[in-house]
């Protein structure tokens, strides 16, 4: 996908990237962006779905792109109820048949047995991170918030249980749409522009090919729902 691959450098082999903001700004479509890129270019993609059924899932992929049904064969997906021990095996599994370029989680919350906490949220992301480093395959899973974000540009330690996400994470990207928020805060280096949003690249452990975390400004379609695959801008120094 076109911006993480010209400011990030591309997915972080043998790594974990997380793709976390508030619900419906785009997280899964972003997802979704990278996977039919990936699938465009040849590569084979493994996609579990836990949030949108199967058949919603494929549906958002052919909205995607007109040609989706063509690249259908290149991503493995399934909607079938996981623990992240479930996935890790399954992963493991089908990357032993097929040269796997990436694994999509959607998404992290969704894969709790029991009650969620500190540990059982530390417990995935770290799965999450040791698949990727066992297979070698970028995992990219998608994250919630925390109830203490009430609106604003997202940040880290918005993240739900940030702490353990930061420590397992190679790469995070904030989703942050201003106009999509019911409490928009006023914010002058990431202003409300009609037609476009921000992917926020909030930690990256590998060096990247900017001098400083910011966030990448894109077009965002509303009507189609989708990320625009062009950097309009690259805005640095995020810090106040």
């Amino acid at each position: 996908y076109p911006p993480i691959d010209k400011i990030v450098g591309g997915l972080p082999i043998g790594g974990l990237m997380l793709i976390a903001g508030p619900a419906g700004l785009g997280k899964t479509t972003l997802a979704l962006e990278i996977m039919m890129s990936a699938a465009k270019a040849g590569k084979y993609v493994a996609f579990f779905s836990l949030e949108m059924v199967l058949g919603a899932a494929a549906m958002r992929l052919l909205e995607l792109d007109s040609r989706g049904r063509k690249y259908q064969e290149n991503i493995f997906t399934t909607d079938r109820v996981m623990g992240i021990a479930d996935v890790y095996a399954e992963s493991v599994r089908l990357a032993s048949e097929i040269p796997l370029y990436m694994i999509v989680i959607d998404y992290c919350d969704l894969l709790v047995e029991r009650e969620q906490s500190e540990e059982t949220m530390g417990t995935i992301y770290n799965g999450a991170a040791r698949l990727a480093k066992t297979t070698g395959i970028p995992v990219v899973a998608l994250a919630g918030v925390s109830r203490g974000y009430v609106g604003g540009r997202p940040r880290v330690n918005h993240i739900r249980y940030s702490g353990r996400a930061e420590h397992a994470a190679t790469t995070i990207a904030l989703i942050y749409r201003p106009g999509a928020l019911d409490v928009d805060m006023h914010d002058e280096k990431l202003p409300h522009i009609e037609g476009q949003g921000y992917i926020i690249i909030g930690k990256s452990r590998y060096k990247m090919n900017v001098p400083t975390l910011g966030a990448i400004q894109v077009e965002w379609d509303e009507k189609r729902g989708r990320w625009g695959s062009e950097v309009i801008a690259y805005i640095e120094d995020l810090t106040s």
